[in-house]
């Protein structure tokens, strides 16, 4: 314990206090600069305050004397470095001592506005943050800035991290406008082991996805994380049935476990993110009826989703998606329409297999067939024909998904004596005809 809190900084005093009289435990304990070793048995009131009055008055003594300031990497060593970017193919060459990196990378989303940020507008900022062991930094690119942290900083740095890196944050926030993620890389002793701590880094940086910003992580996290052969079929079949239920909370709860899954499985974040991007193109696709009339609101939408950085964006994304869809998807139930409506809605969908007319309609409910339109218009805003061809193109849609039967079969099957009739009719809902919609919407997933 004592090595590993040594090795990670803690500048503080130890003692131990065991039942253990073994020499080789206290020599162990003085290598590691432990203030004393004391048995149990041998502990008194007496002992114990002079221990920690000596424990007092040695830090006291250590906060008094001025902090010794680190050298700077020397210049060899920083063209070094920077050559060793500028031309990966450059030999390896030792450095004067260790380094550590800490990796900062910023993003303004692409919804900002255009970035007129200079250059190095980061580099400058990271060198204004603690002088005590940042005293150079390397530009790898515009939104990509690598601190270096000479060995004998190393303590200090690591007790301080996330104090550090939450000033910076700040600062970015405040100057550039940009949200940061930090890496801190592995101590490496020539210009080979930069090179190969800078390429972990930057594997590490897309795991923001799951970690957000303003949080420190060590480099080699990536290596934890894998793109798997996602079950398309039954993410698909799970989204589209989640989307029919009429139920906003199953929506809700279906979003809910697809995230957390992501999650848990540790999914590779650019292979997470291409997922999520299809199972958005699945749901514009599935639910184009309700969706489509809506064009400006679900044009903001997909701004935001071009612009999601981190899983809780994506989530958000997703939320305003099925909101915006329940907000204008016409749902009769008895809650919310009358009785006569909820009745005329029944018939329609018990006898989606023949041509449903307004006479029929007007027959069974025992009502006048211009009395029974101007009603359903007056609840609905919508046509009654209108109204039963988009219920019958739902059951398309869904035969079309859920179904390996051909064109014909499903139009006989809806009440459309004409296929071309039903292709038609279909089109005009739907923007394209029901065989490249099947193909479109079992495509979106191709290649996961």
């Amino acid at each position: 314990f004592t090595a590993k809190a040594r090795e990670e900084g803690f500048a503080g005093e130890i003692v131990i206090l065991s039942n253990h009289k073994k020499f080789s435990y206290a020599v162990d304990a003085i290598r590691h600069s432990v203030l004393d070793y004391i048995c149990k048995t041998d502990i008194s009131p007496d002992s114990l305050r002079a221990i920690v009055r000596k424990a007092r008055q040695k830090l006291e003594r250590n906060e008094a004397a001025p902090a010794a300031q680190p050298e700077s990497p020397s210049s060899a060593d920083l063209e070094l470095l920077e050559e060793a970017v500028k031309n990966p193919g450059t030999p390896n060459t030792p450095l004067s001592r260790g380094y550590l990196l800490l990796c900062v990378q910023v993003s303004r989303g692409q919804n900002s506005k255009k970035d007129e940020t200079p250059q190095n507008a980061l580099k400058n900022i990271v060198l204004e943050l603690d002088k005590r062991f940042i005293r150079s930094a390397i530009q790898y690119a515009k939104n990509t800035a690598f601190c270096l942290i000479a060995q004998e900083s190393i303590p200090e740095f690591l007790t301080k991290k996330e104090a550090l890196c939450a000033k910076a944050a700040q600062l970015i926030g405040l100057y550039m406008n940009a949200k940061a993620y930090f890496i801190y890389s592995s101590v490496f002793p020539d210009t080979n082991g930069f090179r190969e701590q800078v390429s972990r880094c930057l594997a590490s940086c897309p795991l923001v996805l799951y970690d957000g910003f303003g949080s420190i992580q060590t480099e080699n996290r990536y290596l934890d994380y894998t793109s798997r052969q996602a079950d398309t079929a039954r993410l698909a079949k799970s989204c589209h049935r989640a989307l029919d239920s009429g139920s906003l909370a199953e929506c809700r709860q279906f979003f809910l476990l697809l995230f957390s899954g992501i999650k848990k499985q540790k999914l590779a974040p650019d292979f997470a993110r291409t997922l999520l991007g299809a199972v958005y193109q699945f749901i514009v696709v599935d639910q184009f009826l309700w969706l489509d009339p809506h064009k400006e609101a679900l044009c903001l939408i997909d701004r935001r989703l071009l612009g999601a950085c981190t899983l809780s964006d994506y989530h958000e994304v997703f939320l305003s998606l099925t909101d915006l869809l329940y907000a204008h998807r016409i749902r009769i139930t008895p809650a919310n329409q009358k009785q006569e409506i909820v009745a005329i809605d029944r018939i329609i969908r018990e006898n989606m297999q023949e041509r449903v007319t307004l006479a029929r309609i007007a027959g069974r409910v025992n009502m006048s067939e211009n009395y029974i339109s101007r009603l359903f218009k007056a609840e609905t805003g919508l046509n009654l024909i209108s109204y039963i061809n988009l219920i019958k193109m739902e059951k398309a849609k869904d035969l079309l998904f859920e179904t390996d039967r051909n064109i014909k079969e499903i139009a006989l099957s809806l009440g459309f004596e004409e296929p071309s009739y039903f292709n038609r009719t279909f089109s005009k809902c739907f923007g394209i005809n029901p065989t490249e919609y099947r193909r479109l919407l079992s495509g979106v997933f191709e290649g996961l």
